[in-house]
């Protein structure tokens, strides 16, 4: 019985996903809803891990239905959320479908993390719950936000990180294998940071949050390197 748990939360992911995905396209008024979905399955996402760690279940079953959620959660849903943010700043009909490329460039990323067994304590390339997270924060605020619901800054920002998302940059994970501050140093600063960013940006604060972890791995990436290199 035990084994089916992680599973069940991971089918609730993909659930949470797809309803996003559904409601976004049906109807752009719903695109706060989906954002809302996206950030429930984020959750669902890190509690099927953290589930099959504790009750010791993890499966090749679980890892392929996690990867096949998550392209729904992480990638179908912030596609029809980038869509219908696109197509409100364009009488276009074939612009908005520059954001299905998200879709595609996240199977991709999925497919490169399951065959690599070294993405355990840093991934590689951006994982692709922070891209849905990304905007996630720009839908809480459309269409309020000029900045960020600019059409250039739209269509730059889904090339930008579908590119990031099959890259070698390493990125760090927030997975724990101990508590202690010396050995977590930049997971508990990017905590703190994403903590105060959410409490004076609320919802928005996703979108910050996602560039300075793409910011602090770059670094991050750039110190490990050069280090490596002076030895």
């Amino acid at each position: 019985m035990k084994r089916a748990i992680p599973n069940l939360i991971t089918l609730l992911n993909l659930s949470s996903g797809a309803t996003a995905a559904f409601l976004c396209l049906t109807n752009q008024k719903y695109i706060h809803i989906a954002a809302l979905l996206i950030i429930l399955a984020a959750i669902f996402d890190f509690f099927d891990g953290f589930t099959a760690r504790i009750l010791n279940t993890n499966s090749e079953l679980g890892k392929n239905l996690d990867s096949l959620a998550d392209i729904i959660s992480f990638g179908t849903a912030p596609a029809a959320i980038a869509f219908q943010l696109i197509a409100e700043q364009t009488t276009s009909k074939l612009l908005p479908f520059i954001a299905i490329i998200i879709i595609p460039f996240s199977a991709i990323r999925l497919a490169m993390f399951n065959i690599d067994p070294n993405q355990k304590s840093e991934f590689r390339g951006l994982p692709t719950p922070a891209l849905a997270l990304f905007f996630v924060g720009i839908a809480s605020k459309a269409p309020n936000n000029h900045i960020f619901s600019n059409i250039f800054f739209l269509i730059i920002s889904i090339f930008t990180l579908s590119i990031l998302l099959i890259t070698k940059i390493p990125m760090f994970s927030l997975k724990f294998k101990n508590f202690k501050f010396k050995n977590n140093k930049l997971r508990y600063i990017f905590l703190l940071l994403s903590l105060i960013i959410l409490i004076f940006f609320n919802l928005i604060g996703f979108t910050y949050i996602i560039i300075l972890y793409i910011l602090l791995s770059i670094i991050y990436a750039s110190k490990t390197f050069l280090n490596k290199n002076n030895k």
